[in-house]
């Protein structure tokens, strides 16, 4: 099985057509791979609670990092623009590796994505992304968006607590 974990917040927009924008951020323990074969999963249902939540940007930590993981998020963007086809498209980023896994962001409009990804520790091992960094196994990730005139940086980050 799975476990969804919402954080929802909303983020006042200068004045224009839309007046927010809703967030949201989903665990999705080990999408793509791992303990949790992608035939278990239900992407019907995470893609229903995910349109349904009206969500204009969704953090998702645990990312696998083999194809299954890039193909589960693809797979399951494609379902949420099946399920609101007169919505606004769904697009998704992802971030290369950090530790043993990795992030990604689905968004729509008003949201644009703006550039590439910053991580916010620069202690990872280069011969061996898998490895992480000393401060945080898994490394936080900034992405940076825009939504009108409105510009913001959402931070990612998937703790282990010891």
């Amino acid at each position: 099985m799975f476990r969804l974990v919402p954080l929802l917040l909303l983020l006042a927009l200068p004045a224009q057509a839309q007046e927010f924008i809703r967030l949201a951020s989903f665990n999705i323990a080990e999408f793509g791979e791992g303990n949790h074969p992608t035939e278990d999963r239900d992407l019907d249902l995470i893609a229903e609670m995910l349109t349904d939540g009206d969500f204009d940007l969704i953090a998702i930590q645990e990312v696998g990092t083999v194809t299954g993981g890039a193909t589960q998020i693809t797979a399951l963007v494609t379902l949420m623009n099946n399920l609101h086809a007169s919505d606004p498209e769904y697009f998704s980023a992802i971030t290369p590796l950090t530790g043993d896994e990795r992030y990604a962001f689905i968004f729509r409009d008003p949201v644009i994505m703006e550039d590439d990804f910053l991580w916010l520790d620069d202690d990872r091992e280069p011969s061996n992304p898998r490895a992480g960094g000393e401060t945080f196994y898994r490394i936080p990730v900034a992405a940076s968006f825009t939504a009108g005139n409105f510009d913001f940086v959402v931070v990612s980050t998937h703790l282990c607590l010891s």
